[in-house]
């Protein structure tokens, strides 16, 4: 493999780890707005059975989902980088 080829992977790799890091900061931004919003409800004085259903179904989704980001995130990157070790 010549200087050029191996720059390319290289390139490669970088711009997947660049993809991989996004990513990964989109997943902790989900989580963070489902705490976000389970926070500013239960500081609120209205505690309702409803509400409280509703805060903890947008905390939990929200929850799932970036957990679900960064598996499918890390499944989608794994094959890429077997490549370059």
């Amino acid at each position: 493999m010549n200087q050029s080829d191996e720059s390319k992977y290289i390139q490669q790799h970088l711009a997947n780890e660049r993809t991989y890091l996004a990513w990964i900061r989109t997943a902790i931004a989900i989580i963070g707005v489902g705490f976000l919003a389970t926070t500013l409800h239960f500081n609120t004085p209205m505690n309702e059975f409803l509400d409280n259903t509703i805060a903890m179904f947008i905390s939990l989704f929200s929850l799932l989902m970036g957990l679900l980001t960064i598996f499918f995130c890390y499944i989608c990157l794994l094959p890429k980088s077997k490549g370059y070790k």
